[in-house]
């Protein structure tokens, strides 16, 4: 799982992130706050661990590098939907 440290804005790179996500019919509502808010934390992740291209967020918010570590934790949510998180490159 990827850890972000607390930086200022200031100190903030601009990295530019690309989303996509696979949500049902009852996050919809709340869909462009959460891709807003992970795509957020994608940018300080991105900046941490310049190597990684992609990131994958569980519906509880927690963000993973590999696809199957974010499923498996995703199993034991009520939602178990995954965002994607890509680097533009």
């Amino acid at each position: 799982m990827a850890q972000t440290k607390k930086k200022s804005s200031d100190e903030v790179e601009n990295v530019g992130v690309s989303a996509s996500t696979d949500l049902d019919e009852s996050t919809r509502v709340d869909t462009p706050t959460l891709v807003l808010k992970n795509a957020e934390r994608a940018k300080e992740i991105f900046k941490t661990y310049p190597s990684r291209e992609v990131i994958y967020f569980t519906s509880d918010g927690y963000a993973f590098f590999e696809k199957s570590d974010a499923k498996n934790h995703g199993n034991s949510l009520e939602k178990k939907e995954i965002e994607t998180i890509k680097k533009d490159k």
